[in-house]
């Protein structure tokens, strides 16, 4: 299977029912390209030496933890030269929401930081900036799920959020974007980061068709 697109699982503080809640997913995955997982910095250290995936899917906020800057500069400089980071599954579920509140800006100068836990049907944002790979009608309009919303966002970094992703200030009649947004997405140079939310395990196609869309699948 190595003519395949590869999918690559950063999974550094795995949880045992991890694959259980994700099956669909993996499925899905397996389906398009190839799923490799690495749960050791060493052990994903070696293989991003020597391949070069299509995107790579940091499922857990083991990425965030001391002892680890060695994986997070790797997964900088992958993203600088082209590649997809999707931040999603079982990150925003555990990660701190502290370390969340600097994270973006320290390692990619977004200035993207922790929002509410709530759920919301978002809607897909047409005049967000994708990388020109992506197809936008390919997206799901919307789907609802309970997510870590993010707080900070650019309007065109928004990639799903609660409607109106504007409202109008009263005195000046401008825009101002006071939304949080439930997924998000940045051009890094040549590459490309996002934040995926969701908390629950899968149980709808939305969610699905989200993350295949994000690692560049049509």
């Amino acid at each position: 299977m190595s003519w395949y697109p590869e999918i690559f699982f950063l999974s550094l503080n795995l949880r045992s029912d991890f694959d259980d809640a994700y099956h669909a997913m993996f499925e899905s995955i397996d389906a398009h390209g190839y799923l490799h997982r690495q749960t050791t910095v060493k052990g994903a250290l070696q293989h991003l030496n020597s391949v070069q995936p299509q995107a790579i899917i940091v499922s857990d906020e083991g990425l965030t933890k001391k002892g680890n800057e060695a994986m997070l500069e790797q997964v900088k400089n992958y993203v600088k030269e082209g590649g997809r980071v999707i931040f999603a599954f079982d990150f925003p579920k555990y990660v701190d929401t502290g370390i969340l509140d600097t994270f973006f800006i320290k390692t990619f100068e977004l200035p993207w930081t922790s929002g509410c836990l709530q759920k919301k049907t978002v809607t897909f944002n047409h005049d967000c900036l994708l990388p020109v790979v992506f197809t936008k009608c390919s997206f799901p309009n919307e789907y609802t799920r309970q997510s870590l919303h993010v707080s900070g966002a650019r309007e065109y970094e928004k990639v799903f959020a609660p409607r109106p992703f504007l409202t109008v200030d009263s005195r000046t009649h401008r825009a101002v974007d006071d939304m949080q947004a439930a997924v998000v997405g940045a051009r890094i140079r040549e590459g490309f980061v996002a934040y995926v939310g969701d908390i629950e395990p899968i149980k709808d196609d939305g969610f699905v068709l989200l993350i295949l869309r994000l690692c560049g699948f049509k």
